[in-house]
């Protein structure tokens, strides 16, 4: 057998068990909630909100956009007052936005793509922070899934979420 071939082989053996290995789950209780939902968040770092209603899907995202996202809300506040550069400094006063690319296909929603500079969730102590990034660079896109078929193969974790007070 040649170093090739075990190369090939364990490939194929390591891609297969990451492949098979379920999603961490984790389980919260959210006040406001109306009905158990999910946040799952694929091998990117990108949300997908599954609810029982309209109501709790957007009440899910509102809060998963906390979650992720809640100091970066803080800056566009504080960029949009005029605030930043009396937190931040005077190279603040100047600013920006994030270069977000999207290609929807609506005959085939799974084969649409998305690309954010970034990264998805946008916070540098997330693990996800730089996984976009090169792909941005690069002027290539990640996946963007929208059939729960295609969502639950690419899980990397999976937030339960039910009703509190």
């Amino acid at each position: 057998m040649t170093m090739r071939t075990i190369g090939l082989a364990l490939s194929l053996i390591i891609g297969a068990a990451s492949a098979a290995a379920a999603p961490q789950t984790d389980h919260w209780t959210v006040a406001g909630l109306k009905a158990p939902g999910e946040i799952i968040v694929d091998h990117w770092g990108i949300p997908h909100i599954c609810a029982a209603s309209e109501r709790d899907a957007f009440f899910l995202q509102g809060y998963n956009a906390a979650r992720d996202r809640l100091w970066q809300v803080d800056l566009w506040r504080k960029r949009g007052l005029g605030l930043l550069s009396a937190s931040l400094g005077p190279a603040y006063i100047a600013q920006a936005g994030a270069s977000v690319r999207m290609v929807i296909d609506v005959g085939a929603w799974d084969n649409s793509v998305v690309i954010n500079t970034p990264g998805q969730p946008g916070d540098p102590a997330d693990p996800h922070y730089g996984d976009l990034f090169p792909l941005w660079a690069a002027g290539a896109y990640a996946p963007l899934l929208y059939s729960r078929a295609a969502v639950d193969q690419h899980a990397e974790r999976v937030i339960d979420v039910t009703p509190g007070e």
